[in-house]
């Protein structure tokens, strides 16, 4: 037989033991890694709640969400990165830690883009994040623990 058959027969019998051997049983320390893994990216996403939502005839939309104090600032920014926007219009995430007052109903039943704003601003002190993607595309993300004097975060009444 010449080599090439014999290469041959060599791959197809490895490709043939591959199927039957399958993936990695689940005792395997990779399958485990892969798990846990998926379990963090899975119990980070538990971890944040949308509480309200707002969209206006114009597509501009309102969230707001609680979170977990074991979330972090990076976790925030790309939960908020993720939430629906219609190009061309301005979508606002408010980002609140669990147990704050957190404007529910008053942004989900507002008329109008500037009630709920309104209910927004009546409930700035207990934001703690604000994700803003302008209508230009651009992001706006500000850390209002950091920069509580921001103008997305403080009550401009």
């Amino acid at each position: 037989m010449s080599k090439i058959k014999k290469i041959g027969i060599v791959i197809g019998v490895l490709v043939v033991i591959s199927f039957f051997v399958g993936e990695p049983s689940s005792d395997s320390k990779s399958s485990k890694s892969s798990k846990t893994t998926t379990q963090v990216k899975e119990a980070a996403k538990d971890k944040i709640e949308q509480e309200a939502y707002f969209k206006a005839p114009n597509k501009y939309r309102i969230y707001t969400f609680s979170f977990e104090s074991n979330v972090t600032e990076e976790q925030i920014r790309k939960h908020a990165s993720r939430q629906s926007h219609t190009s061309g219009k301005l979508t606002s995430c408010y980002y609140f830690p669990v147990g704050a007052s957190i404007p529910r109903d008053g942004i989900s039943s507002a008329v109008n883009l500037f009630k709920a704003n309104e209910v927004i601003n009546n409930f700035a002190d207990g934001i703690d994040y604000v994700y803003l993607k302008g209508q230009n595309g651009v992001v706006t993300f500000v850390n209002c623990i950091e920069n509580p004097t921001d103008d997305l975060c403080v009550n401009n009444n």
